[in-house]
């Protein structure tokens, strides 16, 4: 016989909560490039652009909002908050810029570029939802 009487117990030590993955790279390139583009759009509305049509100057503060909130929505890109979110604006954003694209090369390279962040923000849904937080089984 052996020296033990009885089975052998072994503690288990509590799993860890899980850590954050850090930041994909691409993430913060989406981010950053939603942040300057929408800084970008508020200063051209310094500029002064003599190929402007006379009467939009009404859309001016439409053009401040749109821009103030994408770079809200590039915050939380860089945050990874609000998926949904960002996807239906950027996606928003692109078929807007994409719309102006024929008066304009600007926005046709701002409405390719919204559609890669649309697809970096889609490959990388999962550091943004937690699925990186649920233990696989």
């Amino acid at each position: 016989m052996s020296d033990v009487d009885g089975p052998v117990v072994t503690a288990v030590e509590p799993e860890a909560p899980r850590q954050r993955p850090s930041r994909p790279a691409l993430i913060e390139l989406a981010a950053a490039l939603l942040i300057v583009a929408g800084l970008l759009g508020i200063l051209s509305l310094v500029v002064p652009d003599p190929a402007k049509p006379e009467g939009l100057e009404g859309l001016t503060i439409l053009t401040i909002v749109l821009n103030v909130v994408q770079i809200i929505v590039g915050l939380l890109v860089r945050a990874g908050r609000l998926w949904i979110v960002d996807v239906n604006y950027v996606a928003i954003l692109g078929f807007l810029d994409l719309a102006g694209a024929a008066g304009s090369s600007l926005a046709l390279l701002l409405g390719l570029i919204e559609l890669g962040i649309l697809a970096v923000l889609f490959v990388y849904r999962s550091w943004f939802d937690g699925r990186w937080a649920e233990p696989s089984r």
